[in-house]
């Protein structure tokens, strides 16, 4: 799965849908094979609720540290400071990009 996938697809509701044994969502499947660009893809181009919990009881916040790679939790801890901070009700997904995703990969 690449980022050229998930853009075929997203035409569905891709928040939606639910994958593997786990019944993880795209966005926790992506963080849990640790495929940053699709993370990046992904919070800045959906909705998802970042809240959800698979079948395991994980959301993405637990996955993020499971992965044991910083990037994707500061990745998930970004978008959920941009959404507490009210972000996605008054600007544009791609201001929580250029300006918080540059440094991270």
């Amino acid at each position: 799965m690449d980022v050229q996938d998930i853009k075929n697809i997203a035409s569905e509701r891709i928040s939606a849908i639910k994958i593997g044994i786990e019944n993880d969502n795209y966005l926790q499947y992506a963080i849990k094979n640790k495929v940053f660009p699709i993370c990046v893809y992904l919070l800045t181009s959906a909705t998802f609720d970042l809240a959800f919990q698979n079948g395991s009881g994980n959301n993405c916040l637990h996955l993020a540290v499971k992965t044991g790679d910083v990037k994707f939790l500061r990745l998930v801890l970004l978008k959920l400071a941009f959404l507490d901070w009210g972000g996605e009700q008054d600007y544009d997904m791609r201001c929580f990009n250029l300006k918080t995703l540059r440094d991270l990969s």
